[in-house]
């Protein structure tokens, strides 16, 4: 897996864009911070009207932010993509499960979500981060650290959560079946 060079970092969205996911919280959120940053942001923008608050709110980020939409990916893609970043990044107003969060975790990715999933307790396991969505401060200081952390404690951090995802989760190849099962249902 590629690692965090020190700058800029890079953290990824992937969803489907809608007012749920929360994408203008996330890019809002993004104001705050004071770190080079480049936001990739993956998924069918399916709400239009959605999608031009979004592009509203990108234009407001300062120069240090860089924001690319990279359209939609098929399932089977994602973890190829993950793996080329150093944060997950996730503010959304609630999932079910969210299968995206397991398999950033399963590519080492530190996971930045809202305390709106099951996904929880993540600082105590030290893969990352849940945030209420009334704390919007703390995401933006949440991506700072991830910013100014040095690069070879990056690369034993993902390392620590690619490992505990292969303890609590399984692999990316189990996940994937589950996907598929899911999706056949």
């Amino acid at each position: 897996a590629k690692i965090k060079k020190s700058s800029p970092l890079r953290v990824v969205f992937v969803s489907r864009i809608s007012e749920k996911k929360n994408l203008v919280g996330a890019i809002e959120m993004l104001r705050r911070v004071s770190g080079s940053v480049i936001f990739d942001v993956y998924g069918p923008a399916e709400d239009l009207d959605y999608w031009r608050e979004c592009e509203v709110a990108v234009k407001k980020l300062p120069d240090h932010i860089v924001f690319n939409y990279r359209g939609a990916l098929h399932p089977a893609q994602i973890p190829d993509v993950l793996v080329n970043y150093d944060l997950f990044y996730l503010p959304t107003m609630g999932e079910n499960f969210g299968h995206v969060i397991a398999e950033a975790l399963g590519c080492g990715l530190p996971v930045l979500i809202s305390d709106a999933t099951p996904w929880r307790d993540l600082v105590e396991k030290k893969i990352g981060w849940d945030i209420s969505l009334d704390q919007p401060l703390r995401f933006s200081s949440c991506i700072d650290a991830c910013c100014e952390k040095p690069e070879d404690e990056y690369a034993v951090w993902r390392k620590d959560i690619r490992a505990w995802a292969l303890r609590n989760i399984g692999n990316t190849d189990s996940l994937e079946k589950n996907r598929r099962l899911f999706l056949e249902l």
